[in-house]
């Protein structure tokens, strides 16, 4: 009986095992875009606070461009 409850100080105290412990990170959930054409319903996505940052960056990246309307090569205006 001693032994073993000095085995289970012994594994108790010991750093190393606390230090194995993996901390995940915390998830965070947002409700989904609705999809068309599936048949699976999805109402929300979870993802860690890191991945959904680098998908709003990723959204706010993209540049708006405008570019001017050209006529097509058929549409031309014919010389008078």
């Amino acid at each position: 009986m001693l032994i073993l409850a000095s085995l289970l100080l012994a594994v108790a105290a010991s750093p190393a095992a606390e230090a194995d412990v993996e901390v995940k990170p915390k998830r965070v959930c947002r409700a989904a875009a609705p999809t068309i054409g599936s048949h699976i319903k999805r109402s929300r996505v979870c993802r860690t606070a890191a991945e959904w940052e680098e998908i709003d960056n990723a959204r706010r990246a993209v540049p708006i461009t405008v570019k001017p309307a050209q006529p097509e090569p058929w549409e031309r205006t014919r010389p008078n």
